[in-house]
């Protein structure tokens, strides 16, 4: 709560002082009637007529506190914003070919040098798509004002969701995607870029961006990386390509909880030069912690630009104050002149 005229607050402890001396003092000089015999009137008498005094002078105080307060203006501000958000279009093609079953973790490779082999015995190692899911959806929960949406491709690419503002929805397919979304085991990268660019060519936004996330070479498809890339500088669109998987990943076999070694074949240059020539930018992720700080450097160059305005109201709040002091100072007028009547010496 704020005030129209603090410095009025200063009244409270000077006004409070005067009123209680004042007080003190009236009853000190109020005229006293001489009895003979103090007996005449008993202890519990004048100890009552005292707290009676005291209320009715409570009364005077409070109302006298309540009225500084509302003559000093109490305001109730409100506050709220604005905000006007321009965002992103961004559409993410996610690889869900057999290779993504690969294992890149660090130990496990480590452990399998010896014997040529892995053996999970607890079940719990992650595979490359499931950590691009995961990863994927803690990205998109940073962007809320962008509209987003998801591609995902093997030998061929379909659109798991357009372009959209929701985000509950893109998740939720998002957690979805598994190999069987694509029966076509090979990788068409070039195929993924134009389904998605087939996305943002009617989008109005002033950045659109493209995420490619894969983990082998074009072999597959009717259009090629190079074709596909005039497409995206033709309309303006960055393409940011992410190379995902570790040299010697493990690869699991027919037997559970099985792996073997094996390779990863990216073509790093082709994916280069997509970035290169859209303006966008290549990443490479041996593991799920790179492809974590991956997604957090494309979300530091990629900024929707937010603008926000805070706006103030301020609400006056004496009413309550001066009603209150009004009642006080009748509540005292009717105790003393009405129910404690005052008679000379203190008594009532």
């Amino acid at each position: 709560m704020n005030f129209r005229d603090p410095l009025l607050l200063l009244l409270l402890l000077p006004g409070v002082v005067a009123l209680s001396l004042l007080m003190i003092k009236t009853r000190r000089t109020l005229p006293v009637v001489r009895w003979s015999a103090l007996v005449v009137i008993p202890e519990s008498v004048r100890r009552a007529g005292r707290w009676r005094l005291l209320m009715v002078q409570g009364f005077v105080i409070l109302s006298w506190i309540l009225a500084v307060i509302g003559f000093a203006g109490p305001q109730i501000i409100h506050s709220y914003e604005k905000r006007y958000s321009e965002g992103i279009d961004i559409m993410i093609a996610l690889d869900v070919s057999g290779s993504m079953r690969s294992v890149d973790d660090p130990a496990a490779i480590r452990a399998s040098h010896s014997q040529g082999y892995y053996h999970d015995t607890a079940g719990i190692l992650t595979n490359r798509l499931q950590h691009a899911r995961r990863l994927t959806a803690d990205f998109l929960r940073k962007r809320m004002d962008d509209r987003l949406g998801l591609t995902v491709f093997a030998g061929y690419a379909i659109t798991k969701c357009p372009l959209t503002f929701d985000h509950e929805l893109l998740q939720r397919i998002l957690s979805e995607v598994d190999f069987t979304d694509v029966q076509q085991q090979s990788t068409a990268i070039g195929m993924a870029m134009a389904n998605s660019l087939q996305r943002l060519v009617s989008s109005k936004a002033k950045s659109r961006v493209l995420i490619l996330v894969t983990d082998g070479v074009n072999n597959a498809g009717t259009i090629d990386p190079e074709t596909a890339t005039e497409m995206a500088k033709a309309l303006g669109v960055k393409v940011y390509t992410v190379g995902v998987g570790s040299d010697e990943p493990l690869l699991p076999t027919q037997k559970p909880d099985y792996y073997v070694r094996s390779q990863t074949v990216i073509d790093e240059d082709s994916l280069k030069g997509i970035a290169e020539k859209t303006g966008g930018a290549y990443f490479r992720a041996a593991d799920a912690r790179m492809l974590e700080n991956i997604y957090a450097r494309i979300d530091s160059l990629e900024k929707s630009m937010i603008e926000r305005k805070y706006f103030f109201e301020r609400e006056e709040f004496y009413q309550p104050f001066i009603l209150a002091a009004l009642a006080s100072l009748v509540i005292s007028l009717i105790l003393r002149h009405c129910v404690f009547r005052i008679l000379p010496g203190g008594a009532v």
